[in-house]
């Protein structure tokens, strides 16, 4: 799967923004607009059911005043019955009529007593404001003549502080609501009126009068419906034309409850509308901004598009170093040219410095290349001496092995020197012969072994000559270690051929060490060797002046047979001495030899090596040429 962009990852990053706040706008709008549509509607019914209220309140508080002011002015009942006929008629009311205390019903159309057994003080108006004694309401019920929805309202008549009988007047409840209906309570939305036990005693739909609020709404019981008046509470509830927001409302001075009804998707109406206008603009912005964010990105990433297209030519390796990128931009990204600028300007400084230390590196793998070729002829000559120098010492050995065999033989004549005394002068001739030979034997091994210590001394300077060679190479080793690094990617071929050169040249210089201490202890033999040579030679010499003055002393050559026997013991003993000091110069011989062939195979080496390196500066100096400076 494919990276994603920076552009793409920033207008992505931009959509998720925008979607995000337009999201969170339209959320908050939905839920501002929602609360205030809410409380809209609820203001708007407690507005409709407060001001409804208060006019059923007043309708009830004129008629109560009415009767209340008819039956404070108690008169005769001629008087009181027009009263009845003029109250009944300014106050629209059905009937008018007063119950006295002996039963005597006056009515405004005059005064009856017990007609057809009809008593008052039995009925249900009079009998409750006698026992409330203030002005009570009674209904409303079903009027058995007109059929129509009535009720009652009633006080006590009082005379001097004494209750002579109560008033009443009928009223008929189509009146009240069409008052009710008057008020403007919105589209889709009614009024009604229930009493205290949660009855319908007002409806549009005359089906429901004096059935329970339960027909109405389901949700809500009888038995709730003060509570719910008391707490003014808008519920929400359920009815087969939809939901509907219900509120009901406590009449003064009465036993009524006014109930306001709303249609919620009529009053929410308003809100889905906005709702869709708000989301279509939020719609139409979103893709806006992002066609604007998407222009202003591929803007602000021009000069990053240009810094990329030249690290990708720098990578392929076929970077111009002398070109620069033109930035007018202030932000990150003309920080990010500028720095890319700097960051050419310093690679071209690298890679001019390393194709120079390239070039310097030729050389000087060419200047090794030569001293190491000059090193290895030396090297060889010096295997050829040593070569010379075994051969000479085995001769040496060869002649100390001669040596032991003459003073063997000399032994014997000296046993036999009494039974060949007449040939004792000639014996001692030979003798002093043999002896004259080996003390010039001697003088030719001791300077034979002079001579190696000499070639010795010359090994160990050309061994420091190699040292100093190794340390020159591992200096330019590490020098090119270091120039490889400063280079970075590019040079990390060259570091580790660096490090191969220094480890070759830090192994030349403990071989060349270890031999120094070889040819150290050679010396050292070589200076016992000599030591013991002029010992051996002196005593030589010493024979010849004991075979003279043998051959003076012949006369007596029988009395010092038995000294010449121990001198002749003497001489055999120090020629095994120097046969084995002998053997043990060849073996050390033999070990230089070893050496030195060591020394040629890795002077051949040193040379491959340096080749390789004038080799890998070569290659260094062409990938730095890759580059133009």
């Amino acid at each position: 799967m494919k990276a994603l962009s920076l552009k793409a990852k920033i207008i992505l990053i931009a959509t998720f923004a925008v979607l995000a706040t337009s999201l969170a706008l339209t959320s908050f709008s939905i839920y501002s607009l929602s609360d205030l549509t809410k409380n809209g509607v609820d203001q708007r019914v407690h507005g409709v059911s407060s001001a409804v209220s208060t006019g059923v309140e007043r309708w009830l508080s004129s008629k109560y005043q009415q009767l209340n002011t008819l039956a404070s002015r108690p008169a005769e009942q001629v008087e009181f019955i027009e009263q009845l006929r003029m109250t009944k008629e300014a106050g629209e009311f059905v009937a008018i009529f007063a119950g006295l205390t002996d039963g005597t019903r006056i009515g405004s159309n005059g005064h009856t007593l017990f007609v057809n057994g009809y008593d008052p003080r039995s009925r249900p108006w009079y009998k409750q404001a006698m026992v409330e004694k203030q002005m009570v309401l009674i209904g409303p019920y079903e009027d058995r003549t007109t059929k129509e929805m009535t009720f009652t309202i009633a006080r006590p008549l009082e005379k001097s502080g004494k209750i002579t009988g109560i008033i009443g007047a009928d009223l008929q409840l189509k009146s009240l609501f069409a008052e009710i209906t008057g008020f403007e309570s919105g589209k889709n939305s009614q009024l009604f009126l229930l009493n205290d036990q949660g009855l319908v005693i007002a409806h549009a739909n005359a089906n429901y009068q004096l059935k329970p609020i339960t027909e109405l709404y389901s949700s809500i019981q009888a038995a709730q419906v003060n509570t719910l008046a008391a707490s003014q509470q808008l519920l929400e509830v359920e009815t087969n034309q939809g939901t509907k927001l219900v509120r009901l409302v406590k009449v003064k001075n009465s036993s009524w409850l006014l109930g306001v009804e709303v249609d919620k998707a009529t009053e929410m109406g308003a809100l889905s509308e906005t709702l869709g206008i708000e989301i279509a603009i939020s719609v139409a912005v979103f893709f806006i901004v992002i066609l604007l964010v998407a222009a202003i990105v591929n803007v602000l990433l021009q000069d990053l598009k240009t810094v990329g297209r030249a690290l990708g030519y720098i990578a392929k390796g076929e970077g111009d170093l002398t070109k620069r990128i033109e930035t007018r931009s202030q932000d990150e990204v003309g920080q990010v040219a500028r720095d890319f600028n700097h960051f050419v300007k310093s690679l071209h400084t690298i890679i001019t410095k390393l194709e120079h230390t390239a070039t310097d590196l030729g050389l000087q793998s060419n200047i090794i290349s030569d001293k190491t070729e000059q090193n290895g002829q030396k090297i060889y000559q010096q295997l050829s001496g040593t070569n010379q120098v075994a051969d000479a010492v085995q001769q040496l050995a060869d002649s100390t092995t001669s040596i032991m065999s003459h003073v063997q033989d000399t032994t014997a004549q000296v046993k036999n020197t009494l039974r060949l005394g007449e040939k004792g002068i000639e014996k001692v001739e030979t003798s002093q012969q043999s002896v004259t030979d080996l003390a010039e034997q001697l003088q030719t091994a001791s300077e034979v072994v002079t001579q190696l210590n000499t070639s010795a001394q010359g090994i160990s300077g050309i061994l420091a000559t190699i040292e100093e060679i190794a340390e020159q190479t591992n200096l330019l080793a590490l020098n090119a270690a270091i120039e490889a690094a400063r280079a970075g990617e590019a040079g990390r071929g060259f570091a580790v051929v660096a490090d191969e050169v220094r480890n070759l040249s830090q192994r030349t210089s403990s071989s060349t060490n270890e031999i120094q201490h070889v040819m150290e202890s050679v010396q050292r033999s070589a200076l016992e060797a000599t030591s013991l040579m002029d010992s051996s030679r002196s005593l030589a010499e010493s024979s010849v002046q004991e075979a003279r003055g043998a051959q003076d002393m012949l006369v007596q050559i029988v009395s010092a047979v038995q000294q010449i026997s121990v001198l002749s013991e003497q001489i055999a003993a120090a020629t095994e001495q120097q046969a084995s000091i002998s053997n043990e110069i060849n073996h050390n011989t033999q070990s230089i030899r070893s050496v030195a062939h060591d020394l040629a195979d890795d002077a051949k080496e040193s040379e491959q090596q340096v080749h390789q390196l004038s080799k890998l500066a070569a290659d260094l100096k062409a990938e730095a040429g890759k580059f133009i400076v």
